[in-house]
């Protein structure tokens, strides 16, 4: 790349190109690269990229992102996602705020900066029956090629991409533990030279914190062992031409290379149909986000069921499932005051205690001074 130079005719576009190759490029992972490409390349430069970066005003801004809003979405039309312009934002935050350290501008124009309020996905959480009938059959012969990739997602709370991107050597069967250190994702494919729209690509984890190792029993090893030993008999990797190398991963697709993450998910809802669960909003990520759930339940502590999701942080945590949390307190508060009767017993057992009073002192009062004087002359 050739060296910038920063003029008053400097545009937006050649700025943003300069920014992305100079300090971000080689410092974030595969898909962040990808996400922030298709921002600046194919978002912003083709609409506003030509605007001198010294005459970038806060309304200039204001108004591309009302466009993308209603008006973003390259592949289908219509409007982009509330997310996506909080991430746009995000991205065009950072460049400017670097412009201004660079001395290029004299204020960063995002602050201010207005995108659509971010509506909370509603989770969707399998019932504890609907979870054990999920891990029973996923074992099964006739669905082990992606019901294997189910339990492991419903068993260690795993990400759809982590799975994908699991190697047996992951697995410590001596430590009894799992590494969870890549990912697999899905990016565009830049390849002039490709006729492809998008490639999978083996990463690394979404955050430093999913970068994790999560204990697990003997009995897990050995429905692993036993998984392992029932792919191998249907000859799994040889079916699929894998190479030595490809044959390293737990999950391949059927050509023998990195397992599609969209492919799992859709295997996973056909999946769902043949045993009888008929949930169309259930998805791989309802596997994780049930484990997450009966963690809750079974009163695991909120930082350790942290930490083994791989969560950025406990508030993470705390505000994605806090109405897990709030359900799961009412329950264990019902189970502490269970014994405490409510007023009408109470009320019955007043009642009692004023009958039987009553009840003595009208024995007491029937006795006549002989009976009194006779019982006293006994003595």
């Amino acid at each position: 790349m050739k060296k910038f130079e920063f003029t008053e005719e400097t545009t937006l576009g050649e700025y943003l190109s300069y920014w992305f190759y100079t300090y971000r490029a080689n410092r974030i992972r595969n898909k962040t690269n990808d996400d922030y490409r298709l921002t600046i390349f194919r978002h912003i430069n083709p609409k506003i990229g030509d605007i001198p970066l010294s005459q970038l005003t806060m309304d200039v801004i204001q108004n591309f992102f009302n466009d993308e809003a209603e008006n973003g979405n390259l592949r289908y039309g219509g409007p982009l996602s509330p997310k996506t312009l909080y991430n746009m934002r995000g991205l065009f935050y950072s460049a400017l705020d670097k412009a201004v350290l660079l001395g290029y501008i004299p204020r960063n124009p995002v602050i201010g900066i207005e995108t659509p309020v971010i509506i909370k996905k509603e989770m969707y959480v399998l019932t504890v029956e609907e979870g054990n009938k999920v891990r029973m059959a996923a074992l099964l012969d006739e669905h082990l090629d992606y019901g294997f990739a189910f339990w492991l997602a419903l068993s260690f709370g795993l990400r759809n991409g982590e799975v994908c991107g699991l190697k047996w050597t992951d697995f410590d069967f001596d430590k009894l533990q799992l590494t969870v250190s890549r990912t697999v994702t899905r990016v565009e494919d830049t390849d002039p030279n490709s006729e492809k729209r998008s490639k999978m690509i083996v990463s690394y984890p979404k955050t430093e914190k999913s970068h994790r190792t999560i204990p697990f029993t003997e009995t897990v090893r050995d429905i692993i062992f036993d998984v392992k030993k029932r792919r191998s008999e249907r000859n799994y990797y040889c079916v699929r031409n894998a190479d030595t190398d490809m044959r390293a991963f737990v999950m391949l697709n059927k050509n023998g290379n990195y397992a599609d993450t969209g492919t799992v998910n859709k295997n996973f809802k056909r999946f769902l149909k043949k045993i009888g669960i008929n949930d169309p909003n259930y998805t791989m990520h309802s596997l994780r986000h049930t484990f997450v759930t009966r963690g809750i339940e079974k009163g695991v502590d909120i930082k350790t069921l942290s930490e083994i999701v791989g969560h950025t942080s406990v508030e993470f945590t705390l505000n994605r499932y806090g109405h897990v949390l709030d359900d799961h307190k009412r329950k264990v508060m019902e189970h502490i005051l269970e014994d405490i009767q409510p007023p009408s017993s109470i009320k019955d057992t007043e009642e009692k205690k004023l009958k039987k009073e009553k009840g003595t002192a009208t024995t007491l009062t029937s006795l006549s001074n002989s009976d009194i004087l006779s019982g006293i002359g006994e003595e």
